[in-house]
């Protein structure tokens, strides 16, 4: 049975145009922009993450066309998701297969001992 606990969390800070003018204008400045800092910041603070799984991406609410620079923000998010998830998948395959070759281990042990 998997341990939940140990799942990883990633955090989409969403709305980000919306909160940050400076964005609003240019979505290429979310790193350079101090309040998003502080946002990511307090968001890992608050969760007791890593600032690295704390992603700003722009939610397409107005636009009608897609935008690269909001697309990238979108992806890196979704990346990240995707490897956390496979990280931890092989962890857990791993764990598994470790606990299988214990449970090997003990039963051989157990046939021996007799």
């Amino acid at each position: 049975m998997p341990n939940f606990s140990e799942i990883p969390l990633i955090i989409l800070l969403t709305k980000i145009d919306q909160v940050c003018p400076q964005v609003a204008d240019d979505v290429r400045r979310v790193y350079y922009s101090n309040f998003i800092k502080r946002m990511i910041e307090k968001m890992s603070s608050r969760f007791g993450i890593a600032q690295n799984q704390v992603h700003p991406v722009q939610n397409y609410t107005i636009a009608h066309d897609l935008d690269d620079n909001t697309d990238i923000l979108i992806l890196q998010a979704f990346l990240h998701m995707l490897r956390a998830a496979g990280n931890y998948i092989e962890d857990y395959n791993t764990l598994r297969e470790e606990e299988g070759n214990n449970d090997l281990n003990v039963r051989d042990n157990r046939l021996s001992q007799t």
